[in-house]
């Protein structure tokens, strides 16, 4: 709740001084002028991919606390409306794919049931793949080093999914060659509150009609989760997913 109130404040107060900013260049944008150092296009649609680095425990390979996900990588659909003076509203939409880091969850498993157990038991686990969805809605700020060159920072929030790839975990006895656990595991998430910032560095391609982009976003949610298994029943705990994602991408001036 606590980062859910410094983001609305933060938001605010960017508003505000923005919005105050650009009350001065209301006739300029009237008049639907040509980009300049601080008006960017009146709408544009951008469409990248990215790749997907999990952050905190998340991407952590604890057995305790650690989410075990991979680098993944994902695509992204985004619409930005000028409101004036390089302020804009944005809207932001992204599906990703990361897998469940199974070596190094294998080889925390087996540790696991020497230190508890004994020498002998050997784990075998495939598949496991985080599916997030974030849809977000926020500000953005453009400012333009010259009519080709432009960098944006922007606030966003909104909801995040995650959908799940089941895994299969076996537990295997060497020492008397029995298999002693087979069981499909698998995470069912509902929607929850998401929120994210961003920068982005544009480069004009074909004035008024295309630019390339390189884009850093990061992004956070916590997730009511259930682990859900054919042996056991469903355990309810809370995902923290974070993700940071890096990509290039192609904005489309539409207006």
């Amino acid at each position: 709740m606590k980062k859910f109130n410094y983001l609305l404040i933060a938001c605010l107060v960017f508003a505000s001084f923005v919005t105050v900013k650009s009350q001065s260049d209301t006739t300029k944008l009237n008049q639907k002028t040509k980009p300049n150092k601080t008006q960017s296009p009146l709408k544009s649609t951008t469409i990248g991919a990215f790749i997907a680095l999990p952050m905190g425990e998340f991407g952590k390979t604890d057995i305790e606390n650690g989410g075990f996900a991979k680098q993944g990588y994902g695509f992204a659909f985004d619409s930005k409306n000028l409101l004036g003076s390089g302020l804009s509203f944005v809207s932001h939409s992204s599906y990703a794919w990361v897998d469940i880091d199974v070596d190094a969850m294998t080889k925390a498993f087996d540790k696991e049931f020497e230190t508890s157990l004994g020498a002998g038991y050997e784990t075998s686990i495939t598949g496991g793949q985080h599916q997030p969805f974030l849809s977000t809605l926020g500000l953005n700020y453009d400012y333009y080093f010259t009519k080709r060159i432009s960098c944006g920072i922007n606030a966003q929030a909104g909801i995040m999914y995650n959908s799940f790839r089941p895994m299969t975990i076996k537990v295997y006895n060497s020492n008397i060659n029995q298999e002693l656990y087979n069981d499909i595991v698998s995470y069912e998430s509902g929607f929850a509150f998401a929120y994210g910032f961003g920068a982005d560095l544009s480069f004009t391609l074909i004035p008024n009609l295309v630019a390339f982009q390189i884009t850093a976003d990061y992004s956070a949610g916590n997730l009511d989760t259930y682990l859900v298994s054919k042996v056991f029943s469903p355990i309810k705990s809370v995902e923290n997913m974070q993700f940071l994602n890096l990509g290039v991408s192609l904005v489309f001036t539409t207006k």
